[in-house]
């Protein structure tokens, strides 16, 4: 008899355990990331590299590496052209303003989360490692968020803000254009999913 109590004990036991996992789960965990939370997508360095033309790529040429460089993605607001790019295990931000005295107006590279502990998971399918940089043209500056499937761009210039005009983008990019002065573009290169996260958490801000 004491063998069949002890057995009985131990299943309810078990029962309990998995009905609190049930309720935990229900409670709304995966509403917010997690660091457990598997990133989706498709690595960066695996997308299909995007060919720059004329100005874009006279200027930007001789800054990037073409034997190491990658470019993903390009996105052009106001006079500035945003582009987007690899290199090794980083993720790079050039913006250039072809038409100016100083075409180069910043460039910022972040590196590659090693692992799913390291990183924020501020944005959707992070981790991500952050850098951020200004411009010698005041009230520039741009964040960027280095994922190995996701790289998130802010970016802010007086010459990109709410009449400057759509933005337009080549490659797997998506754009978050700023409701207000002062308030940043946003430019997610990813796969499709990873975009519509990233976009629809901007969204939501603005």
């Amino acid at each position: 008899m004491t063998v069949i109590r002890t057995t009985q004990f131990v299943v309810i036991g078990i029962a309990v355990s998995l009905a609190s996992v049930a309720c935990s789960a229900s409670s709304g965990g995966a509403a917010s990331p997690t660091r457990s939370a598997p990133a989706h997508g498709t690595p960066l360095n695996s997308l299909r590299p995007v060919d720059l033309t004329g100005k874009v790529s006279d200027t930007a040429n001789p800054v990037l590496s073409p034997a190491s460089s990658r470019v993903i993605a390009q996105v052009r607001s106001g006079p500035d052209y945003l582009i987007a790019y690899v290199t090794g295990h980083k993720c790079g931000l050039l913006v250039i303003r072809p038409d100016s005295p100083r075409p180069v107006q910043l460039q910022v590279t972040a590196a590659w989360p090693k692992n799913p502990s390291e990183g924020s998971f501020r944005l959707p399918d992070g981790p991500y490692l952050t850098a951020t940089s200004t411009s010698a043209t005041p009230g520039t500056f741009a964040s960027l968020y280095c994922g190995v499937n996701s790289e998130v761009i802010e970016y802010s210039s007086h010459a990109t803000g709410p009449t400057s005009g759509a933005p337009s983008g080549i490659g797997p990019v998506s754009v978050v254009k700023p409701s207000k002065v002062g308030a940043p573009i946003i430019v997610s290169v990813g796969n499709t999913r990873t975009r519509n996260d990233v976009t629809a958490h901007y969204k939501k801000a603005y």
